[in-house]
């Protein structure tokens, strides 16, 4: 493996203080821009699809109430929540190819930018390559595509089930809109939450990947780990884990799950690293 380039003030100035001195780059925090965006078309495709299930149910719920639909609430309401589901899966899926691949090459863009600065940082100065990809990330990075496919493709999915399902049961409770208005809110907050949830959780795996994969590339092996600091429930396990070396290409113990884990690719994970190199793992340039 290639050893991490230094400034030759920097070489010094690490073998003047100790053997062994620890040299540590930038945080490679997380690409908030990129998440936003994705977050933000997400959010505009769930609005469309839950205010306008709402708009006709409510329409069609009215028109029964006074006595001015011709069949039964029942087998109209099937009728309408399959055309809005059949409407509203064939536009998730027509978009989700491009927007999955768009956050995946703006965490690329976003990783390529906080490595380089990470870099220069840990070098003392030194502009160090890391536009290039392994063979195994760029696999990587298209199975992220993929499964961000997958998930954008599973949203009206989830959300008709659960309209449906809330439907039927304020016809059969009699109660109509009065049970089905606030069950129209509860999902469409529930649908909208979700799909921040995976904006940013993939968000987090991809450019996560990314990362580790160019710090090896030049040469890293060691990396902090940083806490988010964020959400209202932290994994105990990686608070414990904050500021704790760890091996780039092996990960960091995590007993909670049992398994080696890397800063941000766990569920809802938002914690990140900073690459550590001593000095004798460093060369001067």
């Amino acid at each position: 493996m290639a050893k991490v380039l230094l400034t030759r003030k920097r070489a010094e100035n690490a073998r003047k203080a100790k053997r062994n001195t620890a040299l540590k780059g930038g945080k490679l925090a997380f690409p908030a821009g990129v998440y936003d965006r994705y977050r933000k078309q997400l959010d505009r495709l769930v609005l469309q699809m839950t205010h306008k299930t709402k708009k006709e149910l409510t329409r069609l719920f009215v028109a029964e109430q006074f006595g001015t639909q011709d069949a039964s609430v029942a087998s109209q309401s099937r009728i309408l929540l399959s055309a809005m589901q059949t409407q509203f899966q064939s536009m998730f899926d027509w978009i989700a190819k491009a927007e999955a691949s768009r956050m995946v090459e703006g965490a690329d863009k976003a990783s390529q930018g906080a490595t380089y600065a990470s870099l220069k940082e840990l070098s003392g100065g030194l502009s160090i390559k890391t536009s290039t990809l392994s063979a195994a990330a760029k696999e990587t990075l298209k199975a992220s595509v993929v499964e961000n496919v997958a998930l954008i493709k599973s949203i009206p999915a989830q959300y008709f089930d659960q309209i449906t399902q809330a439907t039927m049961r304020s016809i059969t409770s009699g109660n109509g809109l009065a049970d089905l208005a606030p069950a129209l809110e509860k999902y469409e907050g529930i649908t909208k939450r979700r799909a921040e949830f995976i904006a940013r959780d993939q968000t987090s795996k991809a450019y996560a990947n990314m990362n580790r994969d160019r710090m090896i590339k030049v040469g890293v092996k060691k990396a902090e780990w940083i806490h988010s600091g964020g959400g209202s429930h932290p994994r105990e396990t990686h608070v414990e884990m904050d500021g704790k070396e760890f091996d780039i290409e092996k990960g960091m113990y995590d007993s909670a799950v049992d398994k080696w884990i890397q800063p941000g690719t766990e569920i809802g994970c938002r914690c990140t690293s900073r690459p550590i190199i001593t000095f004798d793992e460093g060369e001067a340039e």
